[in-house]
């Protein structure tokens, strides 16, 4: 075990884990809501099994720390329809699409076959390019996809083992699922502890592990074919401004010019460079397969 998870533990308690089922005395941590600085603190709990980090306890209001503010809900802009022949019967399904921003630009690039579900948006969505948004879960999802994505959505879901078995049902036999989140352990967490910002109390309610990762595959009949580091230097730059007591939504250029030098932000760069070739950055892509 990181000596890190220990460093930053505010003690022990016995917990189930969510995603192996093992209950054990796992270290607990207590984690400041800091997006919108509403001022409340959750209980988190590590799995020394499966190494995945996770809420005690999914607040029953949890639409209530989204607002409609939030990122992935603004409206993308449309462009002018391009002939759609290349791609014309590839099937892509996005999870967690919000209102659809990343569908959109693969609609500029010539795709069709567009889906996308998100259960916070306000209501179902069809776009004049064809983009399809349903008000739904992946459970309430049908047909088969040639590509499931799920950019930053796996942490946000209270049902990891169910959302891999619909990966399954969905995905085409010879088809690839994506899986986009941050990652434990990582360099971030080593520095910040509670501080790292991809925490995001309580909107991520797990965050995974290669481990966590591997077992939910295995339980669900896929297997993850490749991992790739992707982190940038946001997982020191807002980590920092987190332990300085800055909200998310007060991380604005003047503040980013004020607090951190062009040194620093040049150490920030070569240090997430680096923790992405050790596969020790904050953030990855894990691709998904029928075994």
């Amino acid at each position: 075990m990181q000596e890190s998870y220990k460093k930053y533990a505010a003690g022990k308690k016995e917990k189930k884990c969510g995603i192996c089922g093992k209950t054990d005395e796992n270290l607990v941590y207590y984690i400041k809501e800091m997006m919108y600085g509403m001022g409340e603190t959750f209980e988190y709990f590590l799995c020394p099994s499966c190494e995945c980090l996770q809420i005690s306890e999914v607040p029953s209001n949890l639409e209530k720390y989204y607002g409609e503010t939030y990122y992935s809900y603004q409206e993308p802009q449309i462009k002018e329809l391009r002939p759609k022949q290349e791609y014309e019967e590839y099937y892509i399904l996005d999870v967690g699409c919000g209102a659809g921003i990343d569908l959109c630009k693969l609609a500029d690039q010539g795709y069709s076959k567009l889906f996308g579900c998100d259960p916070f948006i306000k209501h179902d969505i069809l776009y004049d390019n064809g983009v399809q948004i349903k008000k739904a879960s992946i459970h309430e999802m049908d047909q088969q996809y040639d590509y499931i994505n799920l950019g930053d959505s796996l942490e946000h879901m209270d049902d990891p083992l169910e959302v891999f078995q619909s990966i399954k049902r969905l995905l085409k036999p010879k088809g690839v699922c994506c899986i986009s989140i941050p990652v434990i352990p990582n360099i971030a967490f080593d520095i910040y502890g509670v501080h790292w910002f991809q925490l995001d109390a309580p909107r991520h309610l797990f965050l995974h592990s290669q481990k966590s990762i591997e077992y939910l595959c295995g339980q669900t009949g896929l297997e993850c074919c490749g991992m790739t580091s992707d982190s940038s230097n946001a997982q020191f730059v807002r980590s920092a401004l987190y332990q300085k007591g800055y909200t998310f939504n007060e991380h604005t250029g003047e503040v980013l010019e004020r607090e951190f030098t062009q040194k620093e932000w040049d150490n920030f760069s070569q240090l997430a460079e680096m923790a992405n070739k050790m596969q020790y950055g904050d953030h990855a892509k894990f691709y998904i397969k029928h075994k």
